[in-house]
């Protein structure tokens, strides 16, 4: 019995490591609409990308508008992924998880936050360091919910 207890307890411990992190995906798997997440940053834009140029990031398929954004993607996927799984950032702060608009967008310290809709985004935009800190406490309740 005691075997027993100690494999759950180290499942139990290792488990999170292997966690995927939550990621806001279609049906087919696809993140952020199908919005190049290399743009936001590099053209403070929302482009679409190409169905053509692709690339898997825990467990969701990202599109991008060129190779060469694409490759800087590979080089550092956590960088350029919307923070929330890509979900409304103001939403989750609420304690919700709601799918964002991907042309809906802000870039705080070099993070990329999705909002549900202009109105939404308004009130996320005055007063963004509490809807964050509000957000940052509320995600990991919401996560895989």
């Amino acid at each position: 019995m005691s075997a027993i207890r100690s494999f759950i307890f180290f499942a139990l411990a290792v488990l999170p490591a292997f966690a995927l992190a939550e990621v806001n995906t279609d049906k087919t798997g696809l993140a952020i609409h199908g919005y190049d997440p290399v743009a936001y940053f590099a053209q403070n834009a929302a482009v679409p990308g190409d169905f053509q140029i692709t690339a898997e990031h825990d467990g969701a398929t990202y599109r991008f508008a060129t190779k060469a954004n694409k490759a800087t993607f590979e080089k550092s996927p956590a960088q350029y992924v919307p923070q929330f799984g890509g979900y409304c950032a103001y939403g989750i702060g609420l304690g919700a998880k709601f799918t964002a608009d991907p042309t809906i967008f802000k870039i705080v310290d070099g993070k990329l936050y999705l909002n549900l809709n202009p109105k939404i985004a308004d009130a996320f935009n005055k007063d963004v360091k509490d809807a964050l800190a509000k957000a940052a406490t509320q995600w990991p309740a919401l996560v895989s919910k």
